[in-house]
């Protein structure tokens, strides 16, 4: 798939459903900026698409924290002629869609020790993984990412 055949998305699972379906995700949903944001260059585009990672992560927070689990937000690069909607100030939804494996570039989880130590209740383990930073992971690690996960 050529890269003008292509957006820069965000796609949101918790790690539960990412260890159950990896690689087979049959109905992703991607949040990518805006046709004004992805114009932009530069810092403008890295932020606009900041914003649509950021979007994707609160989008399975409350699940996440329901399961008290780490929010994974794979960036993948879908299809330009999926189905898209506005869902806020400056992001589109794209999908939902089957998820290729070979589209994901790379996966942003929460931290193991924030998830090891989520409260007890729901909106105390939302508040704790809205605070909590996405670490980076290469397309290349997401397998032993899933076995770790099936480890917990």
């Amino acid at each position: 798939m050529s890269a003008a055949a292509t957006i820069r998305a965000y796609v949101p699972l918790t790690h539960q459903q990412l260890a159950a379906a990896w690689p087979q995700i049959d109905s992703a949903l991607g949040f990518a900026p805006d046709s004004a944001g992805r114009a932009q260059h530069g810092e403008a585009l890295e932020e606009a698409e900041w914003i649509a990672m950021v979007t994707a992560a609160e989008v399975i927070t409350e699940e996440a924290a329901a399961q008290r689990c780490a929010r994974v937000v794979l960036a993948c690069d879908l299809p330009s002629g999926l189905q898209v909607r506005p869902v806020a100030a400056g992001v589109d939804a794209f999908g939902p869609t089957p998820l290729d494996p070979s589209w994901v570039v790379s996966a942003h989880i929460d931290a193991p020790d924030v998830v090891a130590t989520l409260p007890d209740d729901t909106d105390g383990a939302a508040d704790a993984l809205q605070d909590s930073a996405l670490l980076w992971f290469d397309v290349s690690e997401i397998a032993e990412l899933v076995e770790a996960f099936d480890q917990q």
